[in-house]
């Protein structure tokens, strides 16, 4: 997941998933797991059952809290809420949740302040919770925790802490400049907030530019645009790869998540447009040869 070779085959294996088949209302689901996972919002007990228990009381009690860090917090802290998005199938979200409950645990953090929302991972709805908790918030990575004061975002942090759990959450309670990982993301996400995809398409050389220097690599924005297309919001997704092309033009998974972005929205030419570039960047792909075929036999 750190490098771009890992990124690369995790968003592969998303899209031959995805081949197969990101006011809310909130619903509670209960803690019985469900083909060995947890999905909806979840009481902390829910974890203390297998097949969870095991490795949430193995990286619980193994954490040891920053104590100085803690004191600073307890300084700052509003009775913020926390509201946490994880994947029991994850192990991003195996190691940080149950580090990030300790640190709560340690500054007092009330029960009725923190909210666990298990996501599935898969398609249809990778990374989405029954109750759509997550709509809207743009959740690409878990876990994500997001922190609010009088139900207000402050920040989020995202799939593992910057520096630790406790120096982040300092950063953003005390409203210190801090940004989290995966600032490719971050930035699309923020301008989702204020433009629409028909806006954004009007100056997308322009986006890319701001874009560039705070992608890694392809996957970054491959694995945002994904929930968005497995969630059926496929303009914003379609507006995710094509930057993603701009930004990444020589790699043939940017243009493969964009014909099938294209090809989910029945948008037959520019799918087999992007298919073509796919496959002339790289043309073992089987999967993508296999559609292109299918789209020109209409």
């Amino acid at each position: 997941m750190k490098t771009t070779l890992l990124s690369y085959m995790a968003c592969l294996a998303g899209l031959l998933l995805l081949m197969q088949c990101s006011p809310r209302p909130v619903h509670n689901t209960s803690p019985a797991p469900v083909a060995g996972v947890l999905l909806g919002v979840q009481e902390r007990t829910a974890f203390r059952q297998p097949p969870f228990q095991h490795w949430f009381d193995s990286f619980y009690q193994a954490y040891t809290v920053q104590t100085a860090a803690i004191a600073s917090l307890k300084k700052v802290w509003q009775n913020e809420q926390v509201d946490i998005f994880l994947g029991t199938w994850c192990g991003d979200s195996r190691r940080e949740v149950p580090r990030m409950l300790k640190v709560l645990d340690s500054l007092g953090v009330p029960a009725s302040n923190i909210r666990l929302i298990c996501t599935k991972s898969g398609q249809p709805g990778h990374k989405t919770s029954p109750g759509r908790e997550e709509q809207g918030l743009y959740i690409f990575r878990v876990p994500t925790f997001i922190i609010r004061r009088h139900h207000l975002e402050l920040g989020r942090i995202v799939e593992f802490p910057v520096a630790t759990l406790e120096k982040d959450l300092l950063d953003i309670v005390s409203g210190a400049p801090y940004e989290s990982n995966y600032r490719a993301g971050n930035y699309i996400r923020r301008l989702f907030d204020v433009k629409s995809p028909e806006l954004i398409n009007d100056s997308l050389p322009v986006v890319a530019a701001a874009l560039k220097p705070l992608a890694r690599n392809e996957g970054e924005l491959s694995s945002f645009g994904s929930v968005l297309l497995s969630a059926g919001d496929y303009s914003r997704a379609i507006t995710v790869f094509r930057l993603n092309t701009l930004l990444f033009a020589e790699k043939a998974d940017s243009w493969h998540w964009l014909a099938e972005g294209y090809r989910r929205n029945h948008d037959r030419d520019k799918a087999i447009v992007a298919y073509e570039r796919t496959l002339a960047l790289q043309p073992g792909l089987t999967l993508a040869r296999q559609r292109l075929d299918s789209l020109k036999a209409l």
